[in-house]
């Protein structure tokens, strides 16, 4: 039977613009602040500005791919503001050997 998880939603590729995984924990443990929340950080990354955050809660993202190592959320802590997400970069396909042909 064919695996049918989305990539995106396990790992994510190159800056994480794309990544829609329900990962909703930083790298060091902090909890994610739901981006429709202004507390206990105030910002302006809202689904009315990023609609990749529509439906997203709480859940790592990269609006607008503006960083550039992946996955990241305001943190519910007071005293830190964002973190990068506990989300693992996808493996890259590796690409294929190039076979050149030269002449006898």
């Amino acid at each position: 039977m064919k695996n049918n998880i989305n990539p995106t939603d396990t790992c994510f590729h190159g800056d994480g613009q794309s990544y829609r995984g329900n990962v909703s924990v930083t790298q060091s443990g902090y909890t994610c602040q739901a981006w429709t929340s202004q507390c206990p950080h105030r910002h302006h990354r809202t689904p009315d500005n990023f609609p990749e955050l529509h439906n997203a809660g709480n859940a790592c993202r990269n609006p607008g791919g503006q960083a550039p190592y992946g996955p990241w959320c305001y943190t519910v802590d007071r005293n830190q503001r964002w973190e990068y997400c506990r989300v693992a970069k996808c493996e890259e396909p590796k690409s294929r050997p190039r076979f050149v042909y030269r002449e006898c």
